[in-house]
C-alpha cells in the first residue's frame, strides 16, 4: 500500500513538473502575442490536465479464434506473495503528510488571522469598509465574497479612482477568481515540497491580476493614468490569505508598465481564447492518453483453432501492475491460451491465460486457471487458481528490490457460443 501511494505521488509530481515548466515557458509567449489575459486563461491546462488523467479509458475489445476440447488438466494452488516491506517509502510518505497537513493549517490560520485582522466592516453602496488600516482593496471569502476597503477609501482616492479600483474587484467576484485561488493552494498543498510549484503559484496570483486590470481599461482606456496612480497610492498595504483577491505589490513596476501597454482588439481576444482552449484540450489529451488505465494496449494470442466448442469461459480481470491498472473482460474456451500485453512505463507485462474443466459436464463447475505473467519477458508470475463458477480468485507478488508489483483478481462464468463462430468481448456486453 505505501509503495502504490509513493508510485502514485512520484508519478503525479512527474506529471505536475512537466505541466508547470509548460506553462511557464509558454506563458511568456502567448502574454506577448494574445494579450494578458489569455496568459491568465493558460493556467487552466494544469487543473484540467491532472484531472483528465484520471478519466476512464476507452473500452478494450478481444477477438478470439474458436478452439477445440483438450485434456483437462489440475494443478493446486501456487502463489507465491513476498509482502511490503520498504521503509523508506512509508518514511517518505509520512514526511509527505506532515507537510500537506502543516500547510493546510498554515492557510487556514493565514485565514483566520487575516480576518480577525480586518476588524469591524462598515457596509456602504456595494462594498464594506475596514475599521483598521492594515487592508487595502480586496476580495474576501469563497462561497459569498464581499469586497472590503481600506477606512480611508473614500478620503484618500477620488471618484474615478474608487471606481476603477471598485471594478476590479467587481471582476475577480464576477469570474470567481476565489475558486481559482483555492484550487492553488490545494495544489500547492500537495506539492509544498516542489519550488515549481511556489513559483508557479506567485506566477498565477500575478497573470490573474493583470488580467483583472486589462479588463478595467478595455472597459475605461481614457483612465490608464489615473489607474496606475490608485495602484501606487494602495502599493504599501499588505496582504495576506490564499484564498483572497487583493492589488499584489511585489511586481508593481512591470504591473503598471502592462497598463500602459496597447490594448488588444476584439478579433484578437477571441482568437487569443480559441487558442488557450485548443492548448488546454491538447494537455488534457496528452495526460489521459498518457494514463497507464488508458495506455494498456491488449493483444491476443491462441494455442490452437477447432469449430465444435459450445461453451466459452468469460473471466473478469481487474490487474494491478507497477502503479498502473487494467481491468479486460476475457472471453476464452477451455484449452485457449490468451496473451495480454501490457504498457506500463519503461516497462512491458504479458500476461497469460489458460482454462481447464476440473469437473466438465457438471452443475457446478470446477475451473483450473493457470497464470503466467511476465515483465519485460522475465517470469514474474506463474501459479494456478482453482475457482468455481462466479467464484474470486487472486495473485498477489511484491518484491521492491526488484521493482515488481503486480495484483490480480479474476472470477469466471460460463458463456454459450455459436459452432463456429468466434467469441468476442468488447465494452461491457459479451456475445
Amino acid at each position: 500500500m505505501i509503495n502504490d501511494v509513493m508510485r502514485f505521488l512520484w508519478t503525479q509530481t512527474l506529471t505536475f513538473s512537466v505541466l508547470c515548466f509548460v506553462v511557464l515557458v509558454l506563458r511568456p509567449a502567448i502574454r506577448k502575442v494574445l494579450g494578458v489575459r489569455a496568459g491568465y486563461q493558460l493556467w487552466l491546462v494544469l487543473p484540467c490536465a491532472l484531472v483528465a488523467q484520471f478519466l476512464p479509458a476507452p473500452p478494450q475489445e478481444i477477438f478470439l479464434a474458436t478452439i477445440l476440447n483438450t485434456e483437462t488438466v489440475f494443478k493446486q494452488i501456487q502463489v507465491n506473495t513476498i509482502h511490503d516491506s520498504f521503509p523508506l517509502s512509508s518514511f517518505l510518505v509520512g514526511i509527505w503528510l506532515f507537510g500537506l497537513v502543516a500547510t493546510a493549517v498554515f492557510f487556514f490560520l493565514q485565514h483566520h488571522f487575516f480576518i480577525r485582522k480586518l476588524g469591524p466592516l462598515l457596509p456602504r453602496n456595494g462594498y464594506f469598509v475596514s475599521e483598521t488600516q492594515i487592508t487595502g482593496p480586496a476580495l474576501v471569502g469563497l462561497w459569498h465574497p464581499i469586497i472590503v476597503m481600506p477606512l480611508r477609501f473614500e478620503r484618500d482616492f477620488d471618484d474615478r479612482e474608487r471606481m476603477l479600483m471598485l471594478t476590479h474587484e467587481q471582476t475577480h467576484q464576477l469570474r470567481h477568481d476565489p475558486f481559482f485561488n483555492l484550487l492553488c493552494a490545494i495544489l500547492l498543498g500537495i506539492w509544498w515540497f516542489h519550488p515549481l510549484a511556489h513559483f508557479a503559484a506567485s506566477r498565477f496570483r500575478y497573470d490573474q491580476e493583470l488580467a483583472c486590470d486589462a479588463v478595467v481599461l478595455s472597459r475605461f482606456p481614457q483612465f490608464k493614468r489615473i489607474y496606475a496612480d490608485a495602484l501606487l497610492k494602495v502599493s504599501g498595504h499588505f496582504q495576506a490569505g490564499i484564498i483572497h483577491c487583493h492589488f499584489p505589490h511585489q511586481p508593481l513596476r512591470k504591473r503598471i508598465m502592462e497598463i500602459f501597454k496597447s490594448e488588444n482588439s476584439r478579433s484578437t481576444r477571441v482568437f487569443a481564447q480559441l487558442i488557450s482552449a485548443s492548448l488546454i484540450a491538447l494537455a488534457s489529451y496528452a495526460t489521459w492518453a498518457n494514463n497507464p488505465k488508458s495506455d494498456a494496449t491488449t493483444k491476443i494470442e491462441t494455442a490452437s483453432k477447432a469449430e465444435n466448442a459450445k461453451f466459452a469461459y468469460l473471466l473478469n480481470t481487474e490487474i494491478d501492475f507497477g502503479g498502473s491498472t487494467s481491468a479486460p473482460r476475457i472471453l476464452l474456451r477451455e484449452g485457449q491460451l490468451a496473451s495480454i500485453y501490457l504498457d506500463e512505463k519503461g516497462a512491458r507485462w504479458e500476461v497469460g491465460f489458460l482454462v481447464t474443466s476440473k469437473t466438465p459436464g457438471a452443475e457446478s463447475e470446477k475451473l483450473s486457471i493457470k497464470i503466467t505473467a511476465k515483465k519485460n519477458q522475465e517470469e514474474a508470475v506463474n501459479a494456478t487458481l482453482n475457482l468455481g463458477m462466479n467464484e474470486q480468485g487472486g495473485v498477489r507478488i511484491s518484491d521492491p528490490e526488484k521493482h515488481l508489483q503486480f495484483n490480480l483478481r479474476l472470477s469466471a462464468s460460463k458463456q454459450t457460443t455459436k459452432t463456429g463462430q468466434a467469441p468476442k468481448v468488447g465494452g461491457d456486453q459479451a456475445d
